[in-house]
């Protein structure tokens, strides 16, 4: 991505773009293990129709953010696959609630948007850092995932990512993987996809039925 400059990549999600349409990937420069940064910035891109075998840049759209009330850690990018709203869940260290955050318009060139604290969210079980996430491509549902489980939570057609967060979750499969990091859906059904960090980690694919 030409003109990007992260400290610290997290997590990434497609959605649509936020002006001219079609689909674009956001890229989130959101990690802060020490929480000490002032600022932090999602990238937005277009989405390539195929990709091929040889390297290309392209030009990605800053949107530099600020939190309201101060610096904090984040590994969950979730983009509505209808609306285009953004959403980012925070990472607790070893116990506590998570912040459910949403960005409310694009700022104006050179300018800081500050998120807006729309809920808050707590793993049921397990593991209470938030990893990782996806929005279901039609809509109806939300992935939240930690270092040891992954949790479901429905959506209808009225609610937004952080008011379906709210709710109940399901207890869905996933592997026993080293720093279990990153989750997506997979296009044309409920099946999904993740992985834990590090070298040649393996790829884990879940299959389900439509809830």
């Amino acid at each position: 991505m030409a003109g990007a400059a992260a400290v610290d990549w997290e997590d990434a999600a497609r959605g649509p773009c936020s002006a001219g349409g079609g689909s674009c990937l956001f890229f989130g420069d959101i990690g802060d293990n020490d929480r000490e940064r002032d600022r932090y910035a999602l990238y937005e891109v277009k989405e390539p129709d195929a990709l091929g075998g040889a390297p290309r840049s392209l030009t990605a759209e800053v949107i530099p953010f600020a939190y309201p009330d101060g610096s904090d850690n984040s590994e969950t990018l979730l983009v509505h696959p209808i609306t285009g709203a953004i959403t980012v869940v925070t990472k607790v260290k070893k116990k506590g609630t998570a912040g459910v955050y949403e960005l409310p318009a694009r700022p104006a060139a050179g300018a800081t948007a500050t998120l807006v604290r729309a809920g808050s969210v707590e793993a049921p079980t397990g593991n209470p850092s938030f990893t990782g996430g996806d929005v279901h491509p039609d809509g109806t549902g939300v992935l939240l995932r930690t270092y040891t489980h992954v949790f479901f939570y429905p959506m209808t057609p009225d609610q937004t990512v952080a008011q379906a967060l709210a709710g109940m979750p399901c207890d869905m499969p996933v592997a026993d993987e080293e720093q279990g990091e990153a989750i997506a859906w997979l296009p044309g059904g409920w099946d999904y996809v993740t992985i834990g960090e590090g070298g040649e980690a393996p790829i884990h694919r879940v299959s389900c039925e439509a809830p």
